[in-house]
Formats: structure tokens, sequence, C-alpha cells
């Protein structure tokens, strides 16, 4: 008797794996890098920001780019990729800005990060 119980097989102890629970990676959590947490933009300018991931990937990851308020345009680099061979190489954002607010890189199964752009007068 005990948690195992229920369990019909050769190796109950390995729970949620075997029993047909939701697949997930034990203690994996990604994030997303950026060698700035604050970006600041001359009104009219551009900037660029790279971004690459924490950890190994074993599928592709689509990441998205996107102002979240503001005056924020995201002119290139508002659709990455990062695969088992490229997750560690800094992929290029680039962003213009009228007014201040932050851009956010989103992935499915990655915390969103997300950068303040502050516009210079």
């Amino acid at each position: 008797p005990g948690i195992t119980t229920s369990y019909k097989g050769e190796a109950p102890d390995i729970g949620a794996y075997e029993y047909g629970g939701e697949k997930w990676k034990a203690g994996y959590v990604n994030r997303m890098i950026t060698q700035d947490k604050e970006l600041n933009v001359e009104r009219g300018q551009k900037r660029k920001v790279k971004v690459c991931l924490f950890m190994p990937v074993v599928d592709p990851v689509a990441v998205q780019v996107f102002a979240k308020g503001g005056s924020i345009e995201v002119t290139r680099g508002a659709a990455l990729q990062f695969t088992p061979d490229n997750w560690m190489v800094s992929q290029e954002v680039i962003v213009s800005a009228a007014e201040s607010g932050p851009i956010v890189f989103s992935a499915e199964g990655i915390p969103d990060h997300e950068i303040a752009v502050r516009v210079e007068k």
C-alpha cells in the first residue's frame, strides 16, 4: 500500500514519466538572456539588442518580440528561431521608439523576458 499502489508495471517509482501524465523535463526551465536590461534610444533612431537562450533546447523554439505599450516598433527580429544548434548564438533585434515602454520576448514554455525601452530626447 502507498502512492504507487494503483500502478501496474515493473518500475512504478518514476511517477509521471510512465504513469501517462503530461510530458515535462524535470528541473528544466529555460530563459532568454539579453545583454541589456534597459535600452536607451534617441527619438527617431534605432538601437539593437541581442538575445539568446540560457540552456540548450531539444526542439526548435520560436520567439516573438513585440512592444507592450508605448510607441515602439520592432523593425527587425520580431520573429526569431532557436534550435539545438544555435540556442547559444545571439540573435539581433532592432527597435525604434517615439515613446518609452517595454519590449517583450515571448516563447511557449519559457518565461517572458522584458526590457525597458527609454526614449532620450
